[in-house]
């Protein structure tokens, strides 16, 4: 039978701080008397609606992050994190079709593909572009297990870490410029400009700098240093370039060869 998640614990040290020991930690002296007793808005969905429970942890961990990061003292389900992950990553949809759309627009070798519908060529890139949007959210969440803490502090810590990519939710506000560059180039019949390019740029660029510079205040604050949210930031840009280039070149290119490859033996 599993056993219970231990309760209220020290962010510093472990010490397991239930049944009360005051305004300080009695093992490292940290001031406790603020730190938070529930869990994340998030675990309350079921009681306080989804979209209320999403929008209001979204808005704490981006605008009291601090706050949010206290919670690190109390158990945190891992599953709900998990899934806040995934919704975010489906609500952020419009980030890569707008990096993609930009691609289609701004390359031509990519543009006569698609004038020349040679979708044979330009499908598995566009699947492995949306399959790194995916990776993107999660990948370099070990990060936040670092450290010398007790092991329930790590997993709290990686836990709390999913909810970091809160701001690619921004991205639902690229639906407005797709819609207005899917009636100017399909319905008006005129080409894509420069200056809407931009827009589907930064509407896909702009929500993944607010997700790192997300994770990097988060592990600021769980970790105490500001340091050590530096360090999470370039990890997790090490971790970015490496999932961007397995998805967005290497697998790409084996699909080509594999294709080529059944295509001269048939």
């Amino acid at each position: 039978m599993r056993e219970p998640p231990p309760g209220p614990i020290c962010p510093d040290c472990g010490y397991d701080l239930r049944g009360g020991v005051g305004p300080r930690c009695p093992e490292c002296g940290l001031d406790v008397a603020g730190l938070a007793a529930a869990p994340p808005v998030w675990e309350q969905r079921r009681a306080i609606g989804r979209v209320r429970a999403y929008v209001g942890t979204a808005l704490q961990v981006m605008f009291r992050t601090r706050r949010f990061c206290r919670h690190v003292a109390v158990p945190v389900d891992e599953r709900s994190a998990a899934r806040f992950r995934l919704v975010t990553a489906g609500l952020a949809l419009p980030i890569p079709v707008s990096l993609i759309w930009a691609a289609l627009a701004s390359w031509d070798d990519l543009r006569s593909l698609v004038e020349h519908a040679e979708w044979w060529l330009l499908a598995p890139w566009v699947v492995c572009a949306l399959m790194a949007h995916e990776s993107l959210t999660s990948v370099g969440s070990g990060l936040f297990a670092l450290g010398g803490s007790e092991e329930e502090i790590r997993r709290r810590r990686i836990a709390l870490g999913r909810y970091a990519c809160a701001p690619l939710a921004l991205g639902l506000i690229g639906v407005v410029a797709l819609a207005s560059t899917a009636f100017s180039t399909a319905v008006a019949g005129s080409p894509m400009s420069d200056a809407q390019v931009e827009i589907l740029l930064a509407n896909g660029l702009v929500p993944l700098f607010l997700f790192w510079a997300a994770r990097v205040a988060v592990a600021a604050s769980l970790y105490g240093r500001r340091l050590a949210g530096f360090g999470v930031g370039l990890g997790t840009l090490a971790a970015w370039a490496g999932t961007l280039a397995l998805w967005l070149i290497i697998v790409p290119l084996l699909v080509f060869y594999w294709g080529l490859m059944i295509v001269s033996t048939s």
